[in-house]
């Protein structure tokens, strides 16, 4: 911040900029090493990922080499996403001078090549993955912009990369705030799904088809004993996050649940408290299937 001061620098829709430029920026000009250039050129240029956008706004920056307009529908997705789980669960991860961090791929061949390089075995959650230490920007989580391969960016498919996008937030939100590594991967990546695609009526049923497609919902008394990283566990954990939001959820689980997340923002008793919400949920799978059927 003292540097920007110092240097002069605005915001100007997610860009810091120098305060002179504010002028040609607002006739759609972009500034490329030194050239004003039309977006259509600026969004070319920046479509390799040596040389990437970078958008920043509140407590999140993103990194894509989609265009420009795209970026900025996703960057509003992304802040959305920060607001709801902070609302949620009541604390902050420590940021000191970062942010949370999203690259946002233009193809899935790119986020495998990248995954390939800075990723590792478990940490992929679908279409999503989180590293703790960048060689550029420390902490991201990394994705990819889905397309119609005929038709590109369709309606449907930025819908599905917006919730990719609120996904890969909402992991790392998490993540960071878990400083003794005491939340239950389960809830992690369950919530980051549950944000991906419960935000969306469009996507509910698609989410539970997939579901069923994998294998179905895996039963409670089973799914705490050892959670890993396929598709039918963090679409099982996804449903039972969901199921944690409905207004119609009874005491038994209601009381646990807070408890939990009260846990979180007092950093006291973490992982008996989850343990506690485990063992409640592990005896209630008829309510959750139920729910599932709601839907």
């Amino acid at each position: 911040e003292k540097n920007r001061l110092e240097n002069n620098l605005v915001q100007y829709e997610g860009q810091w900029v120098p305060a002179e430029d504010v002028e040609k920026l607002e006739q759609g000009l972009f500034k490329i090493n030194d050239n004003w250039v039309k977006k259509e050129e600026a969004d070319r240029l920046h479509s390799d990922w040596e040389n990437p956008w970078e958008l920043t706004l509140n407590k999140i920056r993103l990194k894509t080499n989609k265009n420009y307009d795209y970026a900025q529908g996703m960057l509003a997705d992304a802040n959305m996403a920060y607001d709801q789980i902070k609302n949620m669960v009541n604390v902050e991860p420590d940021l000191e001078d970062s942010l949370i961090t999203v690259y946002l791929l233009s193809t899935m061949d790119q986020y495998c090549a990248m995954g390939d390089e800075i990723g590792d075995e478990q940490s992929s959650s679908y279409n999503v993955f989180f590293v703790e230490e960048s060689p550029e920007d420390g902490p991201v989580s990394v994705t990819y912009s889905r397309s119609d391969p005929r038709k590109g960016d369709i309606p449907t498919y930025v819908t599905y990369t917006k919730g990719l996008v609120r996904h890969a937030v909402i992991q790392q939100y998490l993540t960071r705030i878990d400083e003794r590594a005491e939340i239950p991967p389960w809830f992690i990546v369950g919530q980051a799904a549950k944000f991906d695609r419960f935000y969306s009526k469009e996507y509910i049923s698609y989410y539970l088809k997939e579901l069923r497609r994998v294998g179905g919902f895996i039963k409670t008394k089973q799914f705490f004993d050892a959670f890993g990283y396929t598709e039918q566990e963090i679409y099982t954990a996804g449903i039972i996050c969901a199921y944690l939001d409905d207004k119609e959820l009874t005491d038994r689980i209601k009381k646990p649940y807070e408890k939990a997340l009260e846990s979180l923002s007092t950093k006291k008793k973490i992982s008996f408290s989850f343990s506690e919400l485990e063992k409640a949920l592990s005896k209630d799978e008829k309510n959750i299937r139920e729910f599932m059927d709601k839907h």
